[in-house]
């Protein structure tokens, strides 16, 4: 338990100084790094063995957060090009090395070497959100990665203690055992107060005039959020549970690996992207 309260403050902290360098290079570099991480730790569950595979999919997956980046992910000719090529190259190693790739594996390396770097690299969109649409600041942007992490990580945070002191109801048993209707009610109240406190902070001491951002529509946000962060880490628990596996990773003591931290936060991402295109 101590040990994982501290991964989880030291995670925190790490996330909240990152934002710091969120406009130079290091920032899509350490996002390349998780996004690595995570895809490995997938493939990894699944058995894959195709060495070469294993290689391509991780390459695939370190370079697109550059794309988003450097922005030639707004260039449709430029990475669906790519996109092309890479699953041909996928599909060419599974001829050649096809005593040692069962099928669903190729899948499963193709599916997550494209949906999670794409669904971790929206932060970068949220950042940039000011370039594509104007009527955003560069500040908002900054509110909205931490708006994100915030409705992703404490909505789970909330939920362990709050389901711990007072859980009784099993929410989905089958999937994931220790999860109950109280902790689920205690995260999603839990974040919102903290996503309000946020607010707050930004509208004192950061934005510049008029924002887009108002309390009806964080809070609306917030539940929304709220839940679809408890059903990316239900279907993390239901992938954890076909491959039999307690965790997908040890990068954080006590939390496990990149997918258990972030297996929320990968579903919130585009869908609060989605909601603020929509808003602007």
């Amino acid at each position: 338990m101590k040990v994982k309260i501290i991964t989880g403050i030291i995670s925190t902290i790490f996330a909240v100084g990152v934002l710091f360098f969120m406009h130079t290079v290091a920032f899509p570099i350490i996002i390349s790094f998780f996004t690595v991480v995570a895809v490995y730790e997938i493939e990894k569950a699944s058995g894959l063995k195709n060495i070469p595979i294993l290689i391509v999919t991780l390459a695939f997956s370190a370079i697109i957060p550059f794309f988003f980046h450097y922005r030639t992910v707004y260039i449709k000719h430029v990475y669906i090009t790519f996109a092309i090529a890479y699953i041909v190259t996928i599909l060419v190693l599974m001829l050649l090395f096809y005593k040692r790739t069962r099928f669903e594996h190729a899948v499963i390396a193709i599916f997550s070497s494209v949906v999670i770097p794409f669904a971790i690299s929206t932060v970068i969109l949220l950042r940039d959100i000011y370039i594509k649409y104007p009527s955003y600041t560069k500040t908002e942007g900054v509110f909205f990665i931490l708006f994100a992490l915030f409705s992703a990580w404490l909505t789970d945070t909330f939920a362990f203690f709050i389901g711990k002191r007072f859980g009784k109801h099993k929410l989905c048993p089958e999937i994931s055992p220790k999860k109950t209707v109280e902790g689920a009610f205690g995260g999603i109240i839990g974040q919102l107060v903290i996503n309000f406190a946020l607010l707050i902070v930004f509208e004192r001491f950061f934005f510049e005039g008029e924002s887009h951002i108002k309390y009806p529509i964080v809070m609306l946000l917030s539940l929304f959020l709220s839940g679809i962060s408890m059903c990316g880490d239900l279907i993390a628990s239901l992938v954890k549970r076909n491959y039999g596996i307690k965790d997908f990773g040890f990068l954080f003591p006590g939390n496990g690996g990149v997918m258990d931290r972030f297996d929320s936060a990968i579903l919130v991402f585009p869908v609060l992207y989605a909601f603020v295109i929509c808003l602007a």
